[in-house]
């Protein structure tokens, strides 16, 4: 990440990535444009990136539309809003990479997260997350947000619960034992 000219090394958030397309076709038709964006925000969250998630939202809002049926963009482009901090404008796109594809643990739990920092119903947030886990029971950050979410809301034993499911997935997982320690404390 440093200029190799100037020897100065770049800050965070302020990319000049360029990402051109394998193929000439790609350049600047509307599919091209819409996995660019996606690369651009999942490059972006993995390098702490703030001006390639801006970059990436903005060139997929212009082009993603529903009749694409491209669930995974929708899903980055809700990820990417999370990420900056725009729970209002990651909601509808969540919700749609939900409702194309209700069966996806990890936009279950995006989803969840998103209607919890939003203050949505105890009963939806929960049912995202049971829906995660039903479909995929052995995901410890996602057993750790829903314990997380359950401690919030003032049920205690059941946090403990996910959490030491959470600690048996992953035996080095210090998260799972900190938020296992901090709802013991509190029961």
């Amino acid at each position: 990440r440093d200029d190799a000219a100037s020897g100065i090394p770049k800050p965070v958030g302020s990319s000049e990535l360029t990402m051109i397309p394998l193929f000439e076709v790609d350049r600047e038709n509307k599919e091209g444009k819409i996995y660019r964006g996606m690369a651009l925000i999942t490059y972006g969250r993995q390098s702490a990136d703030l001006e390639s998630i801006r970059r990436g939202i903005d060139l997929m809002e212009s082009e993603l539309d529903t009749e694409n049926g491209f669930n995974s963009a929708y899903f980055l482009l809700g990820l990417g809003r999370l990420f900056l901090g725009d729970v209002d404008g990651a909601i509808e796109p969540l919700e749609k990479a939900v409702t194309m594809n209700p069966g996806i643990p990890e936009q279950l739990n995006a989803l969840a997260q998103a209607y919890e920092t939003d203050g949505r119903s105890r009963q939806a947030i929960e049912r995202l997350y049971a829906r995660a886990l039903a479909i995929q029971p052995a995901v410890a950050n996602i057993r750790i947000n829903y314990g997380r979410f359950l401690l919030s809301i003032g049920d205690i034993d059941r946090s403990i619960v996910e959490f030491e499911k959470a600690a048996a997935e992953i035996v080095s997982s210090e998260e799972s034992y900190y938020n296992l320690g901090t709802a013991d404390r509190k029961s």
